[in-house]
């Protein structure tokens, strides 16, 4: 084979070896000046946003702390946030890096309630009243209980004040989704059951464990206003229940 190939070479006449030479050195000149004059390709890209300053948790996002940045088409991720407007106004739910991609789940809507020592998150079944508007994370309710009558048929029950001024550090339906909006619950049932979380302290967290225990107790919440302010009623049976649990 070895000698075949250079007979074959061999055999071409000094001319087909110029015309040879000169269509090799032509297609090599070519390629280099395609190279040369082409722009480089291109990569597609997309905006997300980053921290362009620290921000602490439980602080308030604003423009300032926000930049867009330009990564790969092919790295972008469903979590990442391309609109800063989803963002701003909100507060971190953890410390955010300048350079760090904010993530939508690490924000919240409202700042996080400050807890004292002998202050808990307690869970609290609920039956939400379809009117008038859902509570929501951070707002501000006062916690009622019904009271079954002793005696099926004796009497209609009766109703007392439990707490007053209760943060709601987070809400969920039994499902695990956020409770509907007003007007996505229109024309559906009157209660939808759910599991609130509260800002209570150690005893007023007895005082409920107590009572959502009871099949003949059911606990509602009443929304608050800007302007509302405690009320004193009597409670007897949540009293009772306070007293013998600080004895």
């Amino acid at each position: 084979m070895k000698t075949w190939r250079i007979r074959l070479w061999s055999g071409f006449q000094p001319r087909s070896k110029r015309i040879l030479f000169a269509f090799v050195g032509a297609a090599l000149s070519t390629w280099m000046l395609y190279l040369t004059v082409s722009p480089p390709a291109v990569k597609e890209t997309v905006q997300v946003v980053e921290a362009s300053a620290p921000i602490a948790k439980n602080q308030k996002i604003t423009p300032a702390s926000l930049t867009l940045a330009p990564i790969p088409s092919s790295s972008y991720q469903s979590w990442m946030v391309r609109d800063p407007a989803q963002l701003i106004g909100k507060y971190a739910e953890v410390d955010i890096f300048p350079g760090e991609w904010v993530r939508a789940e690490r924000v919240a809507e409202k700042q996080a309630a400050n807890f004292q020592p002998d202050e808990r998150v307690m869970n609290l079944p609920v039956q939400l009243a379809n009117l008038g508007g859902m509570p929501k994370q951070g707002d501000v309710v006062d916690v009622i209980a019904y009271f079954q009558p002793p005696q099926k048929g004796a009497g209609i029950g009766h109703t007392e004040l439990i707490l007053q001024n209760v943060y709601i550090q987070s809400m969920v339906t039994k499902e695990g989704k956020q409770p509907p909006t007003e007007q996505q619950s229109k024309g559906k049932e009157d209660f939808v059951p759910a599991i609130v979380s509260l800002k209570v302290t150690v005893q007023d967290s007895l005082l409920l464990s107590t009572l959502i225990g009871s099949p003949d107790v059911a606990i509602r919440l009443i929304g608050r206003q800007p302007n509302s302010s405690n009320v004193q009623i009597k409670s007897p049976v949540a009293d009772q229940l306070r007293r013998t649990g600080m004895e």
